[in-house]
């Protein structure tokens, strides 16, 4: 279903989801956005596409090495776009 949402509460929520899975395997997911953001679309297809991709990220840290471990999202609107980054320092 198409609707208006905003980008902020939609990546919050996956972050939240998220939240325990990160924490069991030492991993700190940090956001950062400075835009209000509002998106108009499928919702749910959004988190599903920022679910997997956080998720491989969780996935991609070794389970020996548990230092400083971190994902990193940062959302910028810049001349009518929005950029949104993921990155992890997994292998």
């Amino acid at each position: 279903t198409r609707r208006s949402s905003d980008l902020n509460d939609e990546i919050k929520q996956v972050i939240q989801m998220l939240t325990y899975k990160a924490s069991h395997e030492d991993i700190k997911i940090i956001y950062e956005s400075q835009s209000e953001v509002k998106l108009f679309g499928n919702p749910l297809k959004f988190n599903q596409l920022v679910t997997n991709i956080i998720s491989n990220g969780i996935d991609s840290y070794d389970k020996i090495d548990h230092e400083n471990n971190k994902i990193k999202i940062t959302m910028n609107k810049s001349k009518g776009s929005v950029i949104i980054s993921i990155q992890d320092w997994g292998s």
